[in-house]
């Protein structure tokens, strides 16, 4: 069973039934500690894309999309982001990088200020463009 909200247009699915947003997608570098966060898969993927088209070497960070931002009903970080760190005691530092709107500037806010005792963190989302994506095919149009 699926969870949807439809509009004129189209229908969005939200969550699918069994899905398990603690392990929500990511790229491990064990060797590293810096971990960069998105809200969403593909703004990760665009992210990852941007370094390789400036011939750095993308592998060597570990990234993790929360699946959306507005998630801490809870009071607590979300649990994609709770998860990964768990999993992976290496992490010192956080780098957000998430969309460029009330929803994202506000859920990092609120994660920077959870985390701050425990970790160094780098409010990095765009300030020219929506999100990660929209700067890379914003640099693809060139």
């Amino acid at each position: 069973m699926h969870e949807y909200t439809c509009s004129y247009q189209f229908c969005l699915y939200l969550n699918h039934a069994g899905s398990n947003k603690a392990f929500s997608f990511s790229y491990t570098n064990t060797n590293r500690d810096e971990l960069h966060v998105f809200e969403a898969a593909i703004d990760l993927l665009s992210y990852m894309t941007i370094l390789k088209e400036n011939n750095e070497n993308f592998v060597t960070k570990n990234y993790l999309s929360l699946a959306g931002a507005n998630n801490q009903a809870n009071g607590d970080i979300p649990i994609s982001l709770k998860s990964f760190l768990s999993r992976n005691p290496n992490i010192k530092t956080i780098v957000f990088h998430l969309d460029n709107d009330e929803v994202g500037t506000s859920a990092t806010t609120y994660m920077m200020n959870r985390l701050k005792n425990k970790y160094h963190y780098i409010d990095q989302h765009s300030t020219k463009y929506k999100d990660v994506n929209e700067e890379l095919q914003e640099m693809k149009k060139v």
